[in-house]
């Protein structure tokens, strides 16, 4: 569950809802300061994650992270 090897594991399953919305979730936890865009990503990855896994509870979990994330951004 690192970003390299869940990146890894979209390069070699482009369909995997679940490695999108792990990857999302990791993108999430970084420091803002490292990677200005991460928000953005993470709202990209997770949005594919419900593509391919819209039934998959972790995925829904991940996904409303991020919305929720993306929502306070706006607020501020």
């Amino acid at each position: 569950n690192t970003l390299e090897s869940l990146r890894e594991a979209i390069r070699l399953s482009s369909t995997n809802g679940l490695a999108f919305a792990r990857l999302a979730r990791r993108v999430l936890e970084e420091d803002s300061k490292g990677n200005p865009r991460g928000l953005g990503e993470a709202d990209f990855f997770s949005r594919r994650a419900v593509e391919f896994a819209p039934d998959h509870a972790e995925v829904a979990e991940i996904r409303k992270q991020v919305t929720e994330r993306v929502a306070a951004s706006v607020k501020n």
